[in-house]
């Protein structure tokens, strides 16, 4: 369910503009790799949008699935206009 270990990058949000503290050269992501049905396993639900699928390969887009902290912080700013729920 797990691949690898964890991994941290530097990384910033197309579109979303840092605030006046923020570092404008991105911010320290966490990544780590799972694989299918790793969130059920888990038993951790899912807010909004889709679990990862045995579709999800190399060839395939590439996806990711964050937390609601990084949602509300930089996704929902630049993407959308409603509060998560």
């Amino acid at each position: 369910l797990v691949g690898g270990g964890g991994n941290a990058v530097m990384t910033h949000v197309l579109g979303y503009t840092p605030k006046p503290a923020e570092n404008e050269k991105g911010f320290l992501a966490a990544i780590d790799t799972v694989g299918p049905g790793f969130f059920e396993t888990m038993h951790l639900p899912l807010v909004l949008g889709r679990s990862i699928t045995e579709g999800d390969t190399e060839a395939a887009p590439k996806v990711a699935v964050v937390n609601e902290t990084f949602a509300h912080n930089y996704l929902i700013s630049v993407f959308w206009t409603e509060p998560l729920s």
